[in-house]
């Protein structure tokens, strides 16, 4: 994984970023096993958008 810095963010930033669309309250399992493997391969930046679902993806990745 590739890191980068943003001014006024202490942690490292990975340039490559994941879409969050697939994240859902309707398969709680499948969201937070995804998003747990993510992590372990060193990523760290995510995009949320309202429009994910009306807003489901936003509330929960939380």
């Amino acid at each position: 994984m590739h890191y980068g810095t943003i001014p006024g963010v202490t942690k490292p930033v990975a340039r490559l970023i994941q879409g969050t669309v697939m994240i859902g309250s309707n398969n709680l399992d499948y969201s937070f096993g995804l998003l747990d493997d993510i992590l372990a391969l060193g990523g760290t930046t995510f995009d949320a958008a309202h429009v994910y679902g009306n807003g489901d993806n936003e509330r929960t990745f939380g």
